[in-house]
């Protein structure tokens, strides 16, 4: 958009963050880095290309993990401080790594010979998120705050609804030209996008409040409330179980995908909830997407290579874990305790403890760990009963 402001994208693409973490580097004497983004080698190297000797501090607007890693190791080589805050509250993106030199408040101001930064901080997508204004150019760096093509992500208890549409509202006392946001293209018409983004939340809102208002003295014998939750499903369910109407109510949570929840990192939630010893539990999260390979080779006695690989299977948000074991012609058998501890393209690799029974030729049922990963990876999906029976199919759209 101008000289002063340089865009690296790094090459962490996803379904959350579109074509990857956007980096910034303004100045061309005195640089700042801002959101130098995941600890990926080839983007610190760029980083470190595009600036010449030159960058001499670095801010960061969240530290979300696809934000704030590189910061620790960019600020160790170059021997640079490091600004932004921590978060209020707990977060399962949170990166830990990042431990800021100068905490940053609102209303701070970073000012060099060339420019000057302005600190806002905009609570909401994280307690500790910061947004940054370039006043010389009228540009406010939103991190994910605000961004291009997306909705923005507010998952209790970090992030906090109330407080995003309050500090959206905040940057409407600005002069704002355009927004360089953390993921995706710049973006003119900053005060239209505030505008609609509001109007967007406000009116999903008030459908579901139109919808319980209009059905409060209906004779429902039943009424269905849902809502996604993160991997705080737990918590999202204990808050439904305090909604009071004259009619019985049944709470459906939608963590997760569209179709299915992410099982490790679901697993590892529940764990977590379980602890609480004030929360009963009758059953447990289950599997509903499965990912079967064989075992090809097991060149040593505790390793088993399968049949699947990074082309198969998720990997981005931890890596596939066996769940069930079957052998054509006897059925079923002990899992036992396996770990998938790698993959390549066409291959997983698996720890075996020395008592395992595996063979090559078995068949090894694995859950996911992310969903959409998986899903961009197989058009169709077949949808079996409990002895596998084909029943039905699932075509995606990713």
């Amino acid at each position: 958009m101008n000289d002063l402001i340089k865009k690296i994208t790094a090459p962490n693409g996803g379904v959350f963050t579109g074509q990857g973490t956007n980096t910034y580097l303004i100045g061309n004497e005195d640089i700042t880095l801002i959101d130098p983004g995941p600890n990926i080698s080839e983007h610190i190297e760029a980083i470190l290309e595009e600036g010449k000797g030159k960058i001499k501090r670095i801010l960061v607007t969240h530290t979300h993990t696809d934000h704030s890693p590189a910061a620790l190791p960019i600020s160790k080589k170059l021997d640079i401080p490091m600004f932004g805050r921590l978060i209020d509250r707990e977060s399962e993106w949170e990166d830990e790594t990042f431990i800021p030199d100068t905490v940053l408040n609102h209303g701070d101001v970073i000012s060099t010979d060339e420019y000057s930064l302005e600190t806002i901080h905009t609570p909401g997508h994280a307690s500790n998120h910061l947004c940054f204004y370039l006043e010389k150019y009228k540009c406010l760096l939103t991190g994910d705050h605000i961004m291009d093509g997306s909705t923005v992500v507010i998952a209790p208890p970090d992030g906090n609804m109330t407080e995003y549409i309050d500090s959206l509202k905040l940057l409407e006392e600005y002069d704002i030209s355009y927004f360089a946001p953390g993921h995706g293209n710049y973006m003119k018409e900053p005060s239209k996008t505030i505008q609609s983004i509001i109007r967007h939340r406000f009116s999903r809102e008030s459908k579901v409040l139109r919808c319980i208002e209009k059905n409060k003295n209906s004779n429902l014998d039943e009424l269905l409330i849902t809502a996604g939750g993160s991997t705080h499903f737990d918590i999202v369910g204990e808050r439904f179980s305090k909604i009071k109407l004259n009619v019985p109510i049944k709470v459906l949570l939608r963590s997760g995908c569209y179709i299915t929840h992410d099982h490790g990192p679901y697993l590892d939630a529940l764990e977590t909830a379980k602890d609480d010893a004030n929360r009963q539990w009758d059953q447990s999260l289950q599997p509903a997407l499965e990912i079967w390979s064989y075992v090809q080779s097991i060149p040593e006695k505790n390793l088993a290579f399968l049949t699947m690989g990074k082309r198969d299977a998720p990997y981005d948000a931890g890596l596939p874990k066996p769940i069930k074991r079957f052998r054509p012609g006897e059925g079923f058998l002990d899992i036992g305790h396996a770990e998938i501890f790698s993959t390549n393209d066409q291959h997983a690799f698996v720890k075996l403890p020395d008592n395992h029974e595996w063979k090559i030729g078995d068949m090894i049922c694995s859950g996911i760990s992310h969903p959409c990963t998986a899903f961009d990876k197989w058009r169709f999906i077949p949808v079996v009963d409990d002895d596998y029976n084909v029943v039905d199919g699932i075509l995606t759209f990713f």
